[in-house]
């Protein structure tokens, strides 16, 4: 086996999927799973899954409840709906992105810089969004009119420092402080100060502080984490407590939320054995049952109402 693969997701996260014991696991828990054949690759997250192939490219994308499908289709891309129905045609350029897409009797084409990011989207040949980069940071966005609809800085680190609408509106200031915390001003002066801690590696959000300002109390929220970075309890602005459970697929499989007081609620989970997806969702009021084919895709949805309070 390999050691490491990479898949860099839309939202420009980068997962890394390392070999271990026969199979490949993120490096947390609840990105997806990722398999590896000899005629290519298999991504899943908590909604998709992703065929790639030996190459790299993306050859298919299927909706886990049934609902659309992204297909190969006489050589080319397209989007069917849970009857078949072809309901958009894309196509696909150099390095697997998206180049035009044909929806709904509209025609929509993309631009891309050199460097892979996106420059600007046509529909019907009109403008509707420009994007403007310094290197690979978003620094203007421009709508259909071409209007400056918002627009973001950064420090020598490529850090985001600040973002804003047209004519200051929304503004919002960030500070990088010494200790690894982060100040956010807002518009309206609100100060708010957010801390980090590291697990194993994995930079998460442990508290977020709100200072009391002339529109806003003062306030304050917290999270806490297992070893592995996945969330072991939230308490948030109310100070109601939620606890989480996982298997060792990183699935949440309990969660307890106003937990610690007379209104608990209790919902657990039951996955498939090869897909992401779950079986069993129960309640103290109801248990919801799921039925798949042998793709992973959704057949039937059961609810059994228990009579239980909640």
């Amino acid at each position: 086996m390999a050691g490491e693969y990479y898949l860099s997701r839309g939202d420009g996260k980068l997962i890394i999927f390392a070999a271990e014991g026969g199979a490949y696991v993120a490096d947390t828990p609840s990105y997806g799973e990722l398999l590896v054949g000899v005629d290519g690759f298999s991504y899943q997250d908590a909604m998709y899954i992703y065929n790639f192939d030996a190459s790299g490219a993306l050859v298919s994308v299927e909706d886990i409840y049934n609902l659309a499908f992204l297909i190969n289709v006489d050589s080319e891309k397209a989007v069917i709906n849970q009857g078949g129905e072809i309901i958009a045609q894309v196509n696909f350029g150099g390095e697997s992105r998206v180049e035009s897409v044909s929806y709904d009797s509209r025609d929509f084409s993309f631009s891309y810089q050199e460097n892979g990011m996106l420059s600007q989207v046509v529909a019907d040949e009109l403008q509707v969004a420009r994007f403007v980069y310094e290197l690979s940071n978003l620094t203007e966005y421009y709508a259909a009119d071409d209007q400056l609809i918002t627009k973001w800085t950064y420090d020598s680190e490529w850090r985001a420092v600040s973002s804003e609408h047209a004519n200051g509106q929304g503004k919002v200031v960030l500070v990088y402080n010494e200790d690894g915390t982060v100040t956010e001003t807002n518009s309206l002066g609100r100060v708010t100060k957010y801390t980090f801690q590291d697990f194993d590696g994995l930079k998460r959000l442990v508290a977020v502080e709100g200072e009391q300002s002339a529109n806003c109390q003062a306030s304050h929220k917290s999270y806490s984490y297992f070893s592995n970075g996945m969330l072991q309890s939230k308490t948030d602005w109310e100070g109601n407590l939620t606890n989480y459970e996982y298997d060792d697929r990183g699935l949440e499989i309990k969660r307890i939320e106003a937990a610690g007081t007379a209104f608990a609620r209790e919902v657990t989970s039951e996955w498939h054995s090869s897909f992401r997806v779950p079986v069993k969702i129960s309640t103290s009021k109801e248990i919801t049952e799921f039925e798949y084919d042998a793709n992973g895709r959704l057949l039937a949805r059961k609810v059994t109402p228990l009579g239980g309070s909640e």
